[in-house]
């Protein structure tokens, strides 16, 4: 016990203010550090680099760009991508597939007109639908993906709307048999019905919006580069955005939106100076993803709108068009 008059702080004891007469000043101390107050924390538990970062996994079209906290070396070149295309429209088509690997820089579709739940198809990849394929392909000599989303609607008349959508994410495990062997896969068909099934939201073809956001797979912090051929063959660790959509109107399809962020390095012939840096943050890509998967729960990455653009997942109030508070 410390003796009478005086008080314990961490372990040093130091007399106190009100020890003596009424009024009287405790002495000075010489050579004592008064313990600090403790620092204040980042809202949500993490720094602010991953803070950002968990803001733009969430909300990629709309969050503030910043490099991601992955291993190795950042670069402070970050650039957002789209592109927004119509599939499975042809005279006779009544369903599509799409998967886009946003690790890779590309997205991949059926290759042969789906008729039914059952029409056999594989999976190649296609580089016009592919976000920000003409920019990387030519100016980067690598690439990080460090945020991505899938947005699906229907654009055909409200009267004839129909069908089934399903979207969700994929792990490579899952996708690479289905991908043609002249792209690196295993050349093995499948079906909308197939893919539906794998995936982790099913509903009728809405009137509004769905959207997925990207969780990036312990794959995705290697960096990438598209070969001649832009046909990939690392897909090992990597997630993919998918959805397969059946049912539909003839001749109607399904509206696609992709967004990407993606940190680059040039290539030499551009004069553009390299940039080679630690990560900004101490915290991991396993670290972010677990804070957004506590704050927003296990299916942050749905984004399922109604036809007024409210959220229906957990009544969170939108961020943006469709995506869920982070702070």
């Amino acid at each position: 016990m410390p003796p009478k008059g005086t008080r314990r702080t961490r372990g040093v004891v130091i007399p106190s203010a009100r020890s003596g007469k009424s009024g009287a000043k405790a002495p000075a101390q010489v050579g004592v550090v008064q313990a600090s107050a403790p620092r204040r924390k980042i809202p949500g538990g993490l720094d602010s680099q991953a803070m950002r970062y968990a803001r733009l996994l969430n909300d990629p079209c709309n969050a503030s760009l910043t490099p991601g906290v992955y291993a190795g070396s950042s670069t402070a070149a970050v650039q957002r991508f789209e592109v927004d295309f119509v599939t499975g429209s042809g005279a006779t088509e009544t369903g599509a597939c799409v998967v886009f690997i946003p690790g890779l820089g590309l997205n991949f579709s059926q290759g042969t007109s789906i008729t039914s739940d059952s029409s056999a198809f594989l999976l190649g990849p296609s580089t016009g639908s592919s976000p920000g394929y003409t920019f990387l392909s030519t100016i980067a000599s690598s690439f990080r993906c460090v945020a991505a989303c899938m947005q699906i609607s229907y654009p055909g008349a409200e009267s004839g709307r129909s069908g089934v959508v399903a979207a969700g994410l994929l792990k490579d495990t899952t996708f690479v048999p289905s991908i043609t062997t002249a792209a690196g896969g295993g050349n093995a068909t499948t079906t909308v019905g197939g893919v539906r099934t794998a995936l982790q939201h099913t509903e009728r073809t809405p009137a509004g919006m769905i959207e997925i956001a990207w969780m990036p797979g312990p794959g995705d912090e290697r960096d990438a580069q598209f070969p001649a051929s832009a046909s990939p063959v690392d897909f090992q660790g990597r997630n993919a955005l998918a959805m397969s959509v059946s049912g539909l109107p003839l001749a109607t399809g399904v509206r696609v939106r992709l967004v990407a962020c993606y940190e680059y390095e040039p290539r030499l012939t551009q004069g553009i100076v390299s940039v080679v840096a630690p990560p900004e943050s101490k915290y991991t890509l396993n670290d972010v993803l677990r804070f957004i998967d506590k704050k927003l729960g296990p299916n942050w990455y749905l984004h399922v709108s109604k036809a007024l653009g409210q959220v229906m997942l957990n009544n969170y109030q939108t961020r943006g068009p469709l995506a869920m508070n982070l702070l």
